[in-house]
């Protein structure tokens, strides 16, 4: 198998788990556990599908620093965290460690951060398991991205499927989203751009820069006006959707090598949360420990 870095960005997934995952799902102990079944079968899935050698859980810790000064209420329409969530965050990151996954977190700095930082500082093929397409401005030759679908599914995002998906390619999509926002994260677009407007006027102007260099020459009078009349905002935007890896410290790509799975610490974990449905495919990695080439990384 060729190096292959793998990141998650752990709070996109678990979301995605806790919400996906219906039905009553409890601990003997009472604890809701659905997200941790599902990134513990998340997790299996990976190691089947796209084993790594360096590996990485991304997590968030507290809104960006850098991020919210420039905009106060950033991110604030979100909802708080529901607390049966918030009560299976600590089994979740201990599922991570029995599968050999190093956690990299940093208060203040939030995941996509973090990501950022971890692919750019290696020359190994890449992969982000992340539904944020924030984080597809990273994507180059040797960087793709894994957006979950349906029923287990994943899409690979590559250059040309971003190109697709948005109609400008990785390079563009910081100034893409500048243009139409993200309502995710309070952060408000152009008034009146959309998608189809927004890569009219990128692949016209080539950029933001070029955009509101020559501003003044946009034939529609009324798109014209809002574009100059929300300079400041597109600014604001491009700092806001910008990833700052200059914020996060790591040791290198050595420094997350994949550790061996602890199958047998993972057999007991899962029956301890009554994962009944799942512990066969555990116990095959009890049995995978007899020849180690396959999951000793």
């Amino acid at each position: 198998m060729t190096d292959r870095l793998v990141v998650i960005d752990a709070y996109s997934q678990i979301f995605r788990m806790f919400y996906g995952i219906r039905g009553e799902m409890k601990a003997p102990d009472g604890t809701p556990t659905n997200a941790v079944y599902g990134i513990t079968r998340l997790l299996l899935n990976m190691d089947r599908d796209f084993p790594a050698t360096y590996a990485v859980a991304a997590f968030d810790k507290g809104k960006c620093a850098t991020r919210t000064a420039l905009q106060p209420d950033y991110k604030g329409t979100r909802k708080a965290t529901p607390e049966d969530l918030i009560a299976q965050v600590p089994a979740i990151r201990k599922v991570f460690e029995l599968f050999g996954w190093h956690i990299l977190e940093k208060q203040g700095v939030e995941a996509d951060d973090i990501v950022a930082k971890v692919v750019t500082g290696t020359a190994s093929e890449s992969l982000i398991l992340s539904s944020d397409k924030d984080l597809m401005q990273l994507i180059n030759e040797r960087v793709f991205q894994l957006v979950p679908g349906k029923q287990g599914s994943m899409k690979r995002y590559d250059v040309e499927a971003v190109t697709e998906k948005f109609g400008v390619a990785p390079n563009l999509v910081l100034d893409y989203l500048a243009l139409i926002g993200d309502a995710a994260d309070n952060i408000p677009g152009v008034p009146g751009v959309g998608p189809k407007t927004a890569v009219k006027l990128l692949n016209e102007y080539g950029s933001i820069d070029g955009l509101i260099a020559q501003a003044d020459s946009i034939v529609k009078k009324g798109l014209r006006e809002k574009v100059m009349e929300n300079v400041d905002r597109l600014r604001l935007n491009q700092k806001m959707i910008s990833l700052y890896p200059h914020e996060v410290e790591w040791s290198g790509v050595e420094s997350v090598r994949r550790r061996p799975v602890d199958a047998n610490g993972l057999l007991d974990f899962a029956r301890s949360l009554g994962f009944k449905s799942i512990l066969r495919d555990i116990e095959a990695l009890v049995e995978s420990q007899k020849s180690p080439m396959l999951f000793d990384f």
